[in-house]
């Protein structure tokens, strides 16, 4: 780890040239956090860069694969080499066809994973995960740019096949605003996965819908993905970083994502709609305006799978402060009968 500060910037390097064969942990250490914490800092920004053997395209991964960063949390998810736990997503890209990557991320809403009461105490670890081999290289920004601090997150759900029974396992939330808040923002990891199974080639290739309410407010909370399907729908989107020229169907649109792109947090400031007491959040995805019930048909493909919807989702809470206390995370440990709950808090 390399560590530089100047001013509003602290910059923490994870990992540089590392070989990486699929899998990276790297203990997140209690030091950074509470520098983290104490130095206020209101925004992350993270560099992942993706080199190939002599940067000879040949020697790249031909194939775009889903690329997560987890900070696992001792006695709550997984060991970190097998942790996969959605809850703590700190970021998401797909990785490109037969080419290298560079990109710069906001992930503001991972601050207070990072910086909360397990973190501080250590028990954190960093996984950075795919199938695929490269030599990587994973730098965080953080900057100091207000005096509303992330403080806290509740995470909200996770998502699931994307079939009938999607909705109804996506129960509404309730909750009450922690003391002293003066905003809170919706954060949400959105991908569609899944092809050639069903007759509209969901969930990678179909615009699927998600929609949001706060105290039964909708304006502004849909999150939809007009592009997939579309044949150039992710080659519009090179200036918006994704990578250019790659081999295979690359220029196609997707839902949620492109081949050589980071996966941007949908985000929307929810203050407006809150009040004291008792709030109501609720999430239900469509397609073509009502419960998805997916007929079969498609390519057949048999490499194709069915329709599923890869989901994080938290709410995060900013107050102002000279030097808040650590927040604990409040999440139940992982196993079989809590694993797949869509609903993650006590």
């Amino acid at each position: 780890e390399e560590l530089s500060q100047s001013g509003d910037v602290l910059r923490i390097e994870v990992f540089h040239l590392a070989p990486f064969p699929g899998g990276l942990t790297f203990p997140w250490p209690a030091s950074d956090a509470q520098r983290l914490r104490d130095g206020r800092y209101t925004e992350l920004e993270v560099e992942l860069a993706l080199d190939c053997e002599d940067h000879l395209d040949d020697n790249c991964p031909p194939w775009d694969h889903e690329l997560n960063l987890y900070l696992c949390i001792e006695g709550v998810s997984d060991p970190p080499a097998a942790c996969h736990d959605r809850r703590l997503s700190v970021a998401r890209w797909v990785t490109p066809y037969g080419r290298e990557a560079h990109w710069f991320s906001s992930n503001t809403a991972a601050i207070p994973l990072l910086s909360s009461t397990e973190a501080m105490a250590g028990k954190g670890t960093l996984h950075l995960h795919t199938w695929q081999h490269y030599t990587v290289s994973l730098v965080f920004w953080f900057r100091r740019t207000s005096s509303l601090l992330p403080r806290s997150q509740m995470p909200l759900w996770l998502g699931g096949p994307f079939d009938l029974s999607y909705n109804p396992s996506h129960q509404p939330v309730t909750f009450e605003l922690p003391p002293a808040t003066q905003k809170v923002t919706l954060s949400a990891l959105i991908t569609g996965h899944g092809w050639g199974v069903d007759e509209d080639n969901c969930a990678e290739f179909c615009d699927h819908s998600h929609h949001f309410s706060v105290n039964g407010v909708t304006t502004g909370l849909t999150k939809t993905h007009p592009t997939a399907g579309n044949q150039d729908g992710c080659k519009t989107k090179v200036s918006f970083g994704v990578v250019p020229n790659q081999y295979g169907t690359w220029p196609f649109g997707r839902a949620g994502w492109c081949p050589g792109q980071h996966v941007d947090w949908w985000e929307v400031d929810v203050t407006q709609w809150l009040q004291e007491g008792s709030n109501t959040l609720t999430y239900h995805a469509y397609f073509n305006d009502t419960d998805y019930d997916p007929e079969p048909g498609g390519l057949e493909d048999d490499l194709g799978f069915p329709a599923e919807i890869h989901l994080a989702s938290v709410l995060t809470f900013y107050s102002e402060g000279q030097r808040p206390e650590p927040v604990e995370l409040k999440l139940n440990p992982m196993n079989p009968e809590n694993s797949r709950s869509s609903v993650l808090f006590p």
